[in-house]
């Protein structure tokens, strides 16, 4: 995913589900300020993880993105127990060690029409 697309200030939907994306996401993502959806689901994406100069990315985009959570949303990552990969105060719901998060496991994304097929439009502009 390329960090270029924070400078599309006004973009409210990123669907980048199902594309056998790879690599980590760039906290970049974080900073788009009109940003509501954001797909990312069925790709081999690492996460957010620690920058070269040891900032955490994950808790970074926690605060960057107060409304996480909010409204139904669903934040799904690598935080599951015993041996967390990442700590993330803003997810809402967390793989346990060695499972994959996209695996048509129980998490309500997997699952839910509104995540993966459908989903209310809440803005139009034209």
């Amino acid at each position: 995913i390329p960090a270029a697309i924070s400078n599309l200030t006004k973009l409210l939907f990123l669907l980048l589900n199902r594309n056998e994306l790879t690599g980590v996401v760039p906290h970049e993502l974080s900073m788009i300020p009109s940003l509501l959806i954001l797909l990312i689901d069925q790709n081999q994406i690492s996460g957010l993880g620690k920058s070269a100069i040891g900032s955490d990315y994950i808790a970074e985009f926690c605060e960057l993105t107060p409304n996480l959570g909010k409204w139904g949303s669903v934040f799904i990552s690598d935080c599951g127990e015993p041996l967390f990969e990442l700590e993330c105060t803003c997810c809402t719901e967390c793989c346990q060690t060695g499972q994959i998060c996209n695996d048509g496991s129980k998490f309500l994304a997997n699952h839910d029409l509104i995540w993966e097929h459908n989903y209310d439009r809440i803005k139009y502009v034209f």
